[in-house]
């Protein structure tokens, strides 16, 4: 039995419309709809295998709602996954590559976080109240620059980029 939580991840483009906003978010139930309801091979359509196989996954899902724990047996979730990495999504997307993850690296138990309310449209993934599905997490107050820094040998900020200088015109000196 594999389980993981079923989250929906809001956009953190900036100056996105509420009704934007709300079309550009990843919610991991509609995300399992598609990818199982398409074809491992488009070209061969799907078969009755494939389509019990899909149709398990489906009922498992029926009832879920944002937040809940989705339970698979295990020949589900192995179908699952490869339904998850045979997809073709037509953008590319952070929030598509952890919901992969979150599938891909189920286990019997849910590797995040207790749930927490919907984050506002507003919200951004790097809002502390962010849901991160047992990845990692920005520190609470957003601010990489409170961590602690780093010094080379000399003296400078590890990380920090140098200033930039202009080049020089090709040509005699």
């Amino acid at each position: 039995m594999k389980r993981f939580r079923l989250i929906e991840e809001h956009s953190a483009l900036p100056g996105l419309s509420p009704e934007q906003a709300e079309a550009d978010r990843v919610d991991y139930i509609a995300c399992i709809r598609q990818v199982i309801r398409s074809p491992l091979n488009p070209q061969a359509g799907v078969g009755l295998e494939e389509m019990e196989r899909g149709l398990r996954v489906l009922k498992a899902l029926d009832g879920k709602r944002t937040g809940d724990i989705l339970e698979l047996e295990d020949a589900d979730h192995r179908h699952l996954c490869e339904k998850v990495r045979n997809a073709r999504w037509a953008v590319v997307d952070e929030r598509l590559v952890r919901f992969s993850h979150t599938i891909l690296d189920a286990t019997e138990t849910v590797l995040d976080d207790p749930p927490r309310p919907a984050a506002p449209i507003s919200g951004t993934a790097d809002d502390p109240g962010a849901h991160t599905n047992g990845r990692s997490s920005p520190p609470v107050d957003g601010d990489i620059t409170s961590r602690s820094k780093s010094l080379s040998s000399t003296g400078r900020v590890v990380g920090q980029p140098r200033p930039i200088r202009p080049r020089r015109k090709p040509g005699p000196a």
